[in-house]
């Protein structure tokens, strides 16, 4: 249950940043929910109540909403059909390498202290950065029309489909993975390393991926995907 509070708040949230976009700016609404996650992940140092711990990741999950929603559908509208699938290989690129980044950075600092706390909130910094050098910009999400979620499911149900098996294997990878490993004897740096590795997998199909989207169609491709997912979903780890 803790391990699904982020992305649970995430999926409720994110229909509602296009909106925020449209009303208080792109940026500020991004700026907004950087700023909420760090604080959130700054106060985890010093919770040591199960219940404060889950209340805490609800908010990492508010935050981190518009900063997501709004950041994939930047990619989309600042790309055109020529170049569309290099940039959001770009961008599922730089995401994963992030998420790489995540596993060895805490096997460095430790799994037991703070320190992997303050290196998040550092790396969230660095995206705050990003987002100042954006001052002034016209940033095509404040202009983009309004679309309700039900609407946007009836509008594209191959995709939304994908997008949510997408979301719950990575989810069920992320959260369980590692877990799996510590419990069948390995140690946590091992199961970290693992996971890193696993995400490596995803960095390097990226743009093989988004390629043959654009070649073959959005559907042939998720329906490819999700097929060899189903494939190895009854993987055990010995």
């Amino acid at each position: 249950v803790n391990a699904a509070a982020t992305p649970l708040v995430v999926l409720l949230a994110a229909p509602f940043a296009p909106r925020l976009a449209r009303r208080f700016g792109a940026l500020r609404v991004m700026a907004g929910g950087v700023l909420i996650t760090a604080l959130a992940i700054a106060a985890m140092t010093a919770a040591v109540d199960a219940t404060l711990w889950f209340v805490l990741r609800l908010i990492i999950g508010l935050g981190s909403a518009a900063p997501w929603a709004i950041s994939e559908t930047l990619v989309n509208a600042l790309s055109h059909d020529r170049n569309r699938a290099q940039w959001v290989a770009a961008y599922g690129g730089c995401f994963l390498i992030g998420m790489v980044f995540g596993p060895i950075a805490l096997e460095t600092v430790g799994p037991d202290g703070p320190g992997g706390f303050y290196v998040a909130v550092a790396v969230i910094g660095l995206a705050a950065i990003a987002l100042a050098s954006l001052r002034g910009v016209a940033l095509p999400a404040e202009d983009a029309p309004a679309t309700g979620a039900a609407r946007a499911v009836l509008l594209a149900p191959t995709l939304i489909a994908a997008g949510f098996a997408s979301g719950y294997l990575e989810s069920a990878a992320v959260s369980f993975f590692s877990l799996r490993l510590v419990a069948a004897g390995r140690t946590e740096a091992i199961a970290l390393y693992a996971l890193a590795v696993l995400l490596v997998g995803g960095l390097i199909a990226q743009y093989p991926t988004t390629s043959t989207a654009r070649r073959i169609g959005a559907g042939g491709a998720a329906a490819g995907i999700g097929g060899a997912a189903a494939g190895h979903s009854h993987t055990r780890t010995h």
